[in-house]
């Protein structure tokens, strides 16, 4: 794998700033009593927060803004949940027919390998059936 060089590590650092730099200034300046930028302050402020909450136009857009979140966040668990159930039913189907196709050399596979997750005192033992596979058909 190949590394970055030291040139590609302070562009990187440089970008890194410059994009975070008016963040940490607009969130510095937020908790100050002055209506401008003033570093350092000489007091603790919280009437910009008040200010907005006084908009019920903010104070609506905020909570549809929850109610959206929560809406789509609903609607990826049930696609989570609907996803999860077809792959299990699909698993189960999966099994019948190999188990229709390969018989009993499946079934003595079933009970070396776990189904979805490698689960802790089952070894894998590396059994290979004597008869070719021509012969099975």
């Amino acid at each position: 794998m190949r590394t970055n060089g030291p040139l590609a590590i302070i562009f990187h650092t440089i970008f890194v700033i410059v994009m975070l730099a008016p963040i940490v200034v607009v969130c510095l300046v937020a908790f100050t009593p002055e209506g401008y930028l003033s570093l350092p302050t000489n007091g603790f402020s919280l009437r910009w927060f008040r200010a907005i909450a006084n908009y019920p136009e903010f104070v609506h857009a905020f909570w549809v803004s929850l109610g959206l979140g929560a809406l789509s966040s609903f609607v990826a668990l049930l696609f989570a949940v609907a996803t999860t159930g077809y792959i299990l039913i699909g698993i189960q189907l999966e099994e019948r027919d190999l188990i229709g196709m390969f018989g009993d050399q499946y079934r003595s596979y079933k009970e070396r390998v776990s189904m979805l997750f490698p689960l802790p005192g089952r070894k894998f033992d590396d059994r290979t059936d004597t008869q070719p596979r021509s012969a099975e058909r």
